[in-house]
């Protein structure tokens, strides 16, 4: 490998995922989770940004001014396409971290996200992103930055070694990298069949490995087989950024904001007791086994006056976007799945089943009825956003400002996703985001966004797109072989789009 890529994979692209904690509409309903303000997001960063969907969606969904750079060229120009065909104002570069930190060219920022990269790059490149941030984050600024952590990932590393040295001494030369890849994943299956007290003695390694079996092989690529890769402790976080002026503030994750979602009384009865923060997260960490960590840090952290926060319960609006009878009352938990108290929920979710933006004080003036106090309200509104059935809505002359670019960036993005099938979202003006959806309900957007009504019309495109490359419908995992059988599933999805999935995609001004 040439040292341009510093030991990162460059010859297989990354996945074309979108991450909505690098929305800044989201951090300020985590931030005021927290009692802590959140800048107006007027200029934002994001560093590795992949194949540019979050970046380019955040830049067409808002009026923010975007930077961002990924130094994989591929994936910089495709990113620079989605500008292209967007018009947003987002500034995209191939630059290396250190090429891009001493640009002259780049202003101050309220925000700057990296999503995953921190745990698979060299230390010289996290030193570069933390003078980055003490130089670059204004003073109030939010940094949202995702990692692999311990002790989740403790049984894993030295597995991990193993693939590494597998790539360096036993992968064939020949193959491509997918391919050698491959052939690692199937060494790790020979080895754990030997039963090595390796695996008796961490047994989840097993269920590791299955997993790694159903994940798509260019994530792993990024994941696992660069030359760095370093899960870290919390307090490792925290002291990379001691000598920024960064305060830790929350999970950028909803329903880890609840503790009965996620520990026991009784843990939660000890962790009370521990008044170091440091300790009681890093004990936190260990009772639920955490091995993935997605934050939220202010820089000169302040505290919400009065007056701010009866400002955004009067003017911060939120709206489902999940069909009302598909939404259960379930959310996970430590021990399997936790049930809702219908009375708090279902008055919140048939309220808001009209798909009307409503601040907290209308929530709270028509569920008057109901008895729901306001505490409970507001808890209601955390956890349906944790469940993303829910999500904050910008100011309405935001969303009309906005709405030419997410259009011709939805366009752009329904034409590319047979050829780059696992891009699953379109922006929304109304959320300033993405809003999950798959390949099929991307094609009936793209035919009724061209004025077409008719089911049967939607599922004679849909099944001419697909066939024309070759590609398979899906029906609860499983591909689908005859014709008979596809066109079955496509009529009932097309069914389904019209009455459940349309009127919401209209209102949320993306079909």
């Amino acid at each position: 490998m040439s040292d341009w890529t510093e030991g990162y994979v460059t010859d297989v692209g990354y996945t074309f995922g979108y991450y909505r904690e690098l929305n800044p509409l989201h951090a300020k309903i985590a931030l005021q989770d927290y009692n802590v303000a959140c800048p107006e997001v007027q200029t934002a960063c994001e560093l590795g940004f992949g194949q540019g969907i979050s970046i380019n969606i955040h830049a067409a969904a808002s009026k923010t001014q975007w930077y961002g750079t990924d130094f994989i060229p591929e994936q910089a120009d495709f990113a620079r396409q989605m500008a292209k065909a967007s018009g947003a104002d987002v500034h995209i570069f191939n630059d290396s971290f250190e090429a891009f930190a001493k640009r002259k060219d780049l202003p101050d920022f309220d925000f700057i996200g990296l999503h995953g990269i921190w745990s698979w790059i060299s230390n010289n490149n996290r030193r570069i992103i933390v003078n980055f941030i003490k130089k670059k984050l204004k003073p109030g600024g939010v940094l949202y930055i995702s990692y692999n952590t311990l002790p989740g990932w403790a049984d894993f590393v030295s597995l991990r070694h193993i693939m590494s040295l597998y790539m360096d001494d036993m992968a064939d030369p020949k193959q491509n990298r997918l391919e050698q890849i491959s052939g690692c994943v199937d060494f790790l299956d020979r080895f754990l069949s030997t039963n090595p007290a390796f695996a008796q003695a961490n047994p989840f390694v097993r269920t590791r490995l299955q997993r790694l079996h159903k994940e798509d092989a260019h994530y792993l690529a990024h994941e696992y087989f660069n030359r760095d890769w370093l899960p870290m402790h919390f307090t490792d976080m925290t002291q990379w950024l001691q000598d920024t002026g960064m305060d830790y503030i929350c999970s950028t994750h909803y329903l880890d904001h609840v503790n009965q979602f996620n520990i026991s009384r009784d843990q939660e009865k000890l962790l009370n007791s521990i008044h170091p923060f440091l300790f009681r997260e890093t004990v936190r960490d260990f009772m639920v086994n955490r091995q993935f960590r997605a934050e939220y840090w202010v820089k000169n952290t302040r505290e919400l006056n009065k007056k701010e926060k009866e400002k955004i319960l009067q003017t911060q609006r939120y709206i489902l976007v999940e069909p009302r009878s598909d939404i259960t009352l379930k959310v996970p938990g430590p021990a399997g799945s936790l049930d809702l108290d219908p009375a708090q929920y279902e008055p919140v979710l048939d309220l808001m089943a009209d798909y009307r933006p409503r601040t907290l004080r209308q929530m709270e003036k028509e569920l008057e009825s109901n008895s729901i106090k306001f505490p409970q309200l507001y808890q209601a509104i955390i956890v349906l956003m944790g469940k993303r059935c829910i999500e904050p809505v910008q100011d309405k002359e935001d969303v009309s400002q906005v709405k030419q670019d997410t259009d011709k960036l939805n366009s752009f993005l329904c034409q590319q996703v047979l050829a780059k099938e696992d891009i699953h979202a379109l922006a929304s003006p109304m959320t300033g985001g993405g809003i999950s959806l798959d390949i099929i309900d991307q094609i009936f957007v793209e035919i009724s966004r061209q004025g077409n009504d008719s089911p049967q019309q939607w599922v004679e495109y849909a099944w001419q797109q697909l066939s024309s490359v070759g590609r398979q419908v899906i029906k609860d995992g499983t591909p689908l072989d005859s014709e008979e059988e596809s066109l079955a599933e496509l009529h009932l999805r097309a069914e389904m789009f019209m009455q459940k999935r349309l009127p919401i995609l209209n209102v949320l001004g993306i079909a």
